[in-house]
């Protein structure tokens, strides 16, 4: 995810389909956590 600051993407293959997931960092009642944006196929990087 280029210029998206904070947004991380991670791509999975083990069996057909391939996913792909973006993802944040963040804060929950003091520990840090994942918030997850979008999971799916290669067209979720059109956006974060």
């Amino acid at each position: 995810m280029q210029r998206a600051t904070g947004v991380w993407e991670m791509t999975w293959s083990m069996k057909q389909p391939d996913g792909r997931a973006t993802w944040e960092w963040v804060q929950v009642d003091g520990e840090a956590a994942i918030r997850w944006r979008r999971i799916g196929d290669h067209s979720i990087f059109g956006s974060p």
